[in-house]
């Protein structure tokens, strides 16, 4: 049941930060039962599924999905009024997804990993290869499994304060002049 009591103004837009996002789960089942269910959206089995909330008090959007390191648990963020037409077609980009990505990225190309004189075989890339392979840390990063990841981000839908640029990361590569 709705409550007609309205608390959305309390809660800011996550921080690209998964400490944020855990913190935020631990306010679900505070949340969750204020805001009435407009639709969800599942993506292969469970894999990805997401909902959409509004809350009928002040008319702010919500939407939930998974934790990125529990998936059994949930977690709401604000985000802009849709049509549930149109948000079936493009779910917005969850904040907690970026930051696990960014997380991960960092980790691995923290690691030390030794060049050599070949230059990454990727189109337009100018930094040297890592030793093992053909591609440099960045590349290899992508390679591994989080270019797919990468891509499925990037197609979803964004908006303030989170940008696309965000997942941007300052990679020598030569201009295709």
């Amino acid at each position: 049941m709705l409550s007609a009591e309205c608390d959305c103004a309390e809660y800011d837009d996550l921080p690209i930060d998964l400490k944020a996002v855990e913190a935020r789960v631990e306010l679900y089942r505070e949340m969750r039962p204020k805001l009435r269910k407009l639709g969800q959206k599942l993506v292969g089995q469970w894999s990805e599924h997401y909902r959409l909330y509004k809350c009928d008090a002040c008319g702010q959007y919500w939407q939930s999905t998974l934790a990125p390191r529990d998936s059994d648990l949930w977690y709401l963020f604000k985000v802009p009024k849709i049509t549930v037409k149109a948000w079936k077609q493009s779910v917005y980009v969850p904040p907690g997804e970026i930051a696990k990505f960014l997380e991960e990225r960092t980790a691995f190309l923290a690691k030390e990993f030794e060049t050599k004189d070949t230059i990454c075989n990727e189109r337009g890339c100018s930094e040297h290869a890592i030793v093992g392979s053909t591609k440099c840390m960045y590349h290899q990063f992508l390679q591994i499994g989080f270019g797919e990841t990468l891509s499925s981000l990037l197609s979803m839908r964004w908006f303030p304060p989170y940008s696309p640029e965000l997942l941007q990361l300052n990679h020598t590569m030569e201009s295709d002049a």
